[in-house]
């Protein structure tokens, strides 16, 4: 019975929490995607769900004036992707957008990310106002 799989190669990032750091981002993650896998689709579908994660981390920041954490690891079988930053005002999604809405100005981010990975969480800690987004996503190898 073969182990848990090796991790064989991470991607981690700080930025602060401004959104002009965004396309830089992308193209970091990018990059590093383009490393564990041909297959193109994955990386652009994964670009766009680290472009949401982290525009939704920086405005959930509000004033807090910090970072966003990213961490990417590719197992050789998948690509789990975390976000995590800190929150002074946290609020689910559900309850901050009427998600029937679909005229609503926003909240669709997650429903984007949610419809590119294979799996979606979100875990938030009230003591330490940390909350992390985690995604994991099958792909094919390079």
């Amino acid at each position: 019975m073969p182990g848990p799989p090796q991790r064989i190669d991470d991607h981690a990032a700080v930025y602060p929490t401004e959104t002009a750091v965004i396309a830089h981002a992308r193209n970091e993650f990018a990059a590093w995607l383009s490393r564990v896998t041909l297959d193109d689709e994955a990386v652009d579908d994964l670009t766009i769900v680290l472009s949401e994660l982290l525009a939704n981390a920086i405005r959930a920041s509000g004033s807090v004036a910090g970072t966003v954490h990213v961490l990417a690891c590719f197992d050789g079988r998948e690509v789990t992707l975390e976000v995590r930053n800190q929150v002074t005002d946290w609020v689910p999604a559900d309850a901050r957008w009427d998600l029937a809405d679909p005229l609503r100005g926003g909240g669709r981010g997650f429903v984007i990310v949610d419809a590119l990975v294979d799996e979606l969480d979100v875990e938030h800690d009230p003591r330490s106002g940390t909350t992390v987004v985690r995604s994991r996503t099958a792909l094919a190898t390079a």
